[in-house]
C-alpha cells in the first residue's frame, strides 16, 4: 500500500511539474461531515504548480482519520484585484483517500471531489477558501458507498519559486 501510495505521488508530481514553475507549501484547516460524523483537522499542503494541489490530511473527533486529496483547479477567473493581489474563484476535480481508526476496527475508502472557493493570491502567498462535495466509496471494512462527505478547508500556502497568481 505505501509503494502505491510513492508511486502515485511520484507521478502526480511528475504530471503537475510540466505545466509550472512555482511551489508552494502551506497549511489547511478542515471540516468534514461524514455519516452524522463532523470531524475538524488540519493538513500538509504541497502544490507543484498553481493549479495542482496535494494534502495529507489529519482529523480529529470521535474518531481518528488520516487521508490525502489531489485536486486540479481547471476553472480560475479573476474577480477582483486588491492593491498587489488578485482574487480569484476557482472550480476543480480531484480525488480522495482516508483511512479512520477506531476501537474495534478501521475503515478504508476513496472518492471524487469538487473543490469550489475562492482564493487571494499574492506574488508570494496566498489563503483560500474553499468547499468541496466529496462522494466516498468504502472499501474497509466491507464495500459500501460512502456517501456526500462534504468539506469546508481554510488554507494558507507560500510560494517557493515564484508565483504569479492564478
Amino acid at each position: 500500500m505505501k509503494q502505491k501510495m510513492l508511486v502515485l505521488a511520484a507521478v502526480f508530481f511528475a504530471v503537475t511539474a510540466i505545466e509550472g514553475h512555482a511551489l508552494g507549501v502551506g497549511i489547511q484547516f478542515n471540516g468534514n461531515y461524514s455519516s452524522n460524523l463532523v470531524s475538524y483537522g488540519a493538513s500538509l499542503l504541497i502544490s507543484p504548480n498553481t493549479h495542482s494541489h496535494w494534502a495529507i490530511d489529519w482529523y480529529v473527533g470521535d474518531v481518528l482519520s488520516l487521508g490525502t486529496s489531489f485536486d486540479y483547479w481547471f476553472f480560475t477567473p479573476s474577480v477582483a484585484y486588491l492593491g498587489s493581489g488578485s482574487l480569484h474563484f476557482y472550480l476543480g476535480v480531484g480525488a480522495f483517500a482516508w483511512l479512520t481508526m477506531w476501537d474495534d476496527g478501521m475503515g478504508f475508502g476513496i472518492g471524487p471531489r469538487v473543490p469550489i472557493g475562492l482564493d487571494l493570491a499574492f506574488s508570494v502567498f496566498d489563503i483560500y477558501l474553499q468547499v468541496v462535495p466529496q462522494f466516498g466509496v468504502e472499501l474497509l471494512p466491507g464495500f459500501g458507498i460512502g456517501g456526500l462527505r462534504p468539506a469546508v478547508n481554510l488554507g494558507f500556502r507560500f510560494w517557493i519559486d515564484g508565483h504569479s497568481g492564478l
